[in-house]
């Protein structure tokens, strides 16, 4: 939710908070019990959990939450392994409905990164499966970022 701090409503701040932050909290609270030592829980943050825009204290607080959450979870859970993929803009339907135009809202924000372009729903979904099958990783936050988060 991109909204300054002074128009988000309490009640709009609340949903947002209940379905991003509650919503991992329930869903590892109720499917650590069912995995199997060793299996996976991640989660998904952003890179405004890191680097917040003017709008964004919402979600960057939320996002950063998370990736606490991810932590506290990977210790108290383990073996089973809990981590957290921190996408930067990724080139989705998700700007449809975010931003007035999409495409030039894309070429915008793929000047930013390091690599001058957005990332791709791919190079986001490998970096799910990567945290997802190596066994040795947990309690780690993935950026999959192109270098945002570093200027």
């Amino acid at each position: 939710m991109i909204k300054p701090l002074a128009d988000t409503t309490p009640q709009e701040a609340r949903a947002v908070f209940e379905r991003r932050f509650w919503g991992a909290f329930l869903s590892a609270k109720y499917a650590a019990p069912l995995l199997r030592d060793g299996g996976s829980i991640t989660f998904s943050s952003g890179v405004l959990a890191i680097r917040p825009l003017t709008g964004t204290a919402l979600t960057a607080g939320i996002t950063g939450g998370i990736e606490a959450l991810s932590r506290a979870l990977a210790v108290e859970l383990a073996p089973l392994r809990v981590n957290v993929v921190q996408p930067g803009v990724i080139r989705t339907e998700l700007w449809d409905g975010s931003v007035p135009d999409p495409e030039a809202f894309l070429q915008g924000a793929g000047a930013e990164p390091l690599t001058r372009r957005v990332g791709t729903a791919e190079e986001a979904a490998a970096a799910y499966l990567f945290v997802l099958a190596n066994a040795y990783v947990t309690g780690t936050t993935l950026a999959v970022d192109g270098g945002a988060a570093l200027v």
